[in-house]
């Protein structure tokens, strides 16, 4: 039993890596006809979260996560927003502040970026709509654990 149970909690971990990618695939998609316009930079920088696992135990323990944190502000038919998104898959976390810090250093000294915005809800934006390789190895690294945890499983149960 405990075996089946670890399978499957790797198959479900696998999944949550797939997921990142067909998100971001399915927004590189839908953005394909957004407009594009010149946004002035407001900030840029890294949001450290703290994630308490199991707080209620006395073995908890404390994850330490970073976003990149960007803000810039664009002009759509005269009424001004402000955007906060690098890429359609900046929510996710990542495990190193220098990774984030890497992927945000091309934005740190510069005034504008163009951005792309949504026609039917200009609040929508984004920089990079592109499909991002941190998105590509998730989904990678996703299969594999999925893969691995079905095999295993095939083999408990044959």
């Amino acid at each position: 039993m405990e075996e089946t149970i670890a399978c499957i909690a790797l198959i479900i971990l696998g999944l949550t890596g797939i997921y990142p990618f067909l998100i971001n695939l399915s927004r590189t998609i839908d953005s394909s006809d957004w407009i594009t316009t010149e946004a002035e930079m407001i900030g840029v920088g890294v949001v450290t979260n703290i994630d308490h696992y199991l707080s209620d135990f006395p073995t908890g323990m404390d994850v330490l996560s970073y976003v990149p944190s960007i803000r810039y502000k664009y002009t759509i038919n005269g009424k001004s927003f402000i955007g906060s998104r690098v890429s359609f898959i900046d929510t996710i976390p990542a495990i190193s502040a220098d990774f984030v810090k890497r992927k945000l250093k091309k934005y740190k000294h510069v005034r504008t970026v163009t951005v792309f915005v949504s026609p039917t809800d200009p609040n929508e934006s984004v920089i990079e709509r592109g499909i991002q390789f941190d998105s590509y190895l998730s989904c990678c690294f996703g299969v594999l654990l999925s893969l691995l945890g079905v095999a295993m499983l095939a083999n408990i149960y044959s």
